[in-house]
């Protein structure tokens, strides 16, 4: 009997040792969706109604980006086969006047937190979309951070 309790601490202790957050991904994606973009030879605009000069139709993607280690992490790029081109974005207003630029270095995740990609704050634009993008779609991304590695991920397409 005593020979059992002590196999079944033994079992127990490795259990708890499997699950001591090595076997949890680093970096979570919740909620991605991406607006709609239909091609056509009209102007484009972001997520702000801003006019864009891009080679094809424009799109953006987001989502709640989570850090679930105790060092930061940093976004550095994006990609899909949905567009030829994806950057790193920041909407804001300055001085009463609606901007967008592209973040330079990457979008820094804190250590056990999260970023949200939302219209009107950072987000990812999709430029020169290759495809139309309707409302039940799902596009593929492959997020690439600075610690994480690749992390890939689909985004419903929809309304916001």
């Amino acid at each position: 009997m005593r020979f059992i309790t002590i196999i079944c601490v033994i079992l127990f202790t490795f259990g708890l040792c499997a699950c001591n957050g090595n076997t949890t991904t680093p970096i979570t994606i919740q909620d991605a969706w991406a607006r709609p973009a239909i091609m056509d030879d009209g102007a484009h605009s972001d997520d702000s109604g801003m006019e864009m000069d891009t080679n094809g139709p424009i799109s953006a993607a987001f989502m709640v980006i989570r850090n679930r280690t105790d060092s930061p992490d940093r976004l550095l790029s994006a990609e899909s086969t949905a567009a030829s081109v994806l950057e790193i974005h920041l909407t804001e207003m300055k001085d009463n006047v609606m901007t967008m630029r592209q973040v330079e270095g990457g979008l820094e995740i804190p250590s056990n937190g999260q970023v949200e990609l939302k219209p009107g704050s950072y987000h990812i634009m999709l430029i020169d979309v290759q495809q139309d993008l309707k409302v039940g779609d799902k596009i593929p991304l492959t997020l690439t951070f600075e610690n994480a590695g690749e992390v890939k991920v689909e985004a419903e397409v929809k309304n916001p």
